[in-house]
């Protein structure tokens, strides 16, 4: 199958606060809009922004493990990650610190495989910090979060670095 380029759609007014809870379709409208793309990346792309979208994050994880079965060793590790991620903040949230930090240990094993492959990807460092917070590694959380500056060849955004600080902080004092 060949396609010319895949046309990102960008989300405009009113389409923002439909992406705080998205369908399936309204996923597939607005990031692919080519037909011959949508049915190519489907699984890859609109799959994991669904399962983000509706924290549906066993599933992202178990997308990650399909696309490590077919050759997508980038998208698996980076859905893994995030899913996992997701999973052990929310483990965590709710006390149990034992599935937690399972997941947080993926998560951290995936983000390392994803960045042997995509090194200068920013987006995911935000989660696996957050793993990272997880395990009480909170010197290598702060690290990985603000890594994804330097990847993005900005200066460290404080205000963000602050909002972080204070989420982790939350998450740790909240499920003591």
């Amino acid at each position: 199958m060949a396609f010319s380029s895949v046309v990102l759609a960008k989300p405009q007014g009113s389409d923002i606060l439909k992406l705080a809870n998205p369908s399936r379709q309204q996923v597939d409208d607005c990031f692919v809009t080519d037909p011959d793309a949508r049915n190519l990346l489907q699984n890859l792309r609109s799959d994991h922004f669904y399962y983000y979208f509706h924290e549906l994050f066993e599933e992202q994880y178990k997308l990650g493990e399909e696309g490590l079965t077919v050759g997508d060793m980038s998208g698996g590790h980076y859905s893994m990650c995030v899913g996992a991620a997701e999973l052990a903040t929310k483990f965590r949230k709710s006390g149990n610190k034992v599935e937690a930090q399972m997941w947080a240990e993926r998560a951290l094993d995936h983000f390392r495989a994803f960045e042997r492959l995509r090194p200068d990807w920013f987006n995911i460092n935000s989660f696996v910090a957050m793993a990272a917070t997880v395990l009480g590694h909170n010197d290598e959380a702060m690290a990985l979060f603000r890594d994804q500056y330097r990847k993005q060849g900005r200066k460290v955004d404080e205000k963000e670095t602050h909002r972080f600080e204070a989420e982790v902080t939350a998450l740790m004092n909240e499920s003591d």
